[in-house]
């Protein structure tokens, strides 16, 4: 399932079969995808590897991708800590060189 168009997840299943699939993929009905289609509709060999993918995955049993957000969220902040160190340690020196200026003029 997606954000933008409606979710093809279980397609095949909710269709009942690749004449159904084959059919509404030939004109969909949906809000987002009917604008984008009837200005360049899909050929009948898309047509037919679509519904033959989405077949596939149907008796695969693969209903749902995987959720990646939990490592991406963690490596996230893993990388920002790395970060703070590394210019902590290349900037170490910066405020007490400012510092030292400043009370040497004044």
């Amino acid at each position: 399932g997606g954000h933008l168009g409606p979710d093809l997840t279980a397609v095949y299943g909710r269709l009942k079969g690749r004449k159904a699939l084959g059919a509404w993929l030939s004109a969909p009905a949906s809000a987002v995808m009917q604008p984008v289609f009837s200005e360049q509709p899909l050929e009948s060999d898309e047509i037919l590897s679509l519904v033959a993918f989405l077949g596939a995955e149907a008796k695969s049993g693969s209903d749902r991708a995987e959720d990646h957000s939990l490592p991406f969220t963690l490596a996230g902040i893993v990388i920002a800590a790395v970060l703070m160190v590394v210019f902590d340690v290349l900037w170490r020196n910066r405020f007490r060189s400012v510092r030292r200026t400043l009370v040497e003029n004044s």
